[in-house]
């Protein structure tokens, strides 16, 4: 929701609740909007000199270092899914197609479990990391 060049966004009035802590969140509000603006204008000033001196060489990646695109690949690949419940109390279902509770089929083979969280994260902390350095 970006606002138009020229037009100021306005702080949220927190409408919803008592008059004493909308007015208290209204100007942290405030306060935080002073400190975003502020960096702001200093990376414009900043990116502004910067673009008179000559670019720097870009890092190439080193070997050790894993590329964006396989750790990309690592992260929201199926194969680090467990596939099977630690201790599960129902019984084992008999192979081939499943229905599931809809009444519809599911692939046979299907990938179940939860996906690995902590090689997404390092994933986007790593583009992050790319991103700004």
């Amino acid at each position: 929701m970006a606002v138009p060049e020229g037009k100021k966004k306005k702080p949220p009035t927190f409408q919803y609740l008592p008059k004493t802590r909308a007015n208290r969140l209204k100007k942290s509000w405030i306060e935080d909007h002073k400190i975003r603006s502020k960096w702001k204008a200093q990376k414009r000033r900043e990116g502004l000199t910067n673009k008179s001196s000559p670019p720097s060489p870009t890092p190439t990646p080193s070997h050790d270092k894993q590329s964006l695109r396989d750790l990309r690949r690592i992260a929201y690949s199926s194969k680090p899914l467990p596939t099977q419940k630690a201790n599960s109390s129902r019984p084992k279902r008999a192979p081939g197609p499943s229905h599931d509770n809809r009444g519809g089929k599911t692939t046979v083979g299907r990938e179940t479990g939860q996906p690995n969280m902590k090689l997404r994260m390092n994933f986007l902390l790593e583009k992050i990391k790319r991103d700004f350095s």
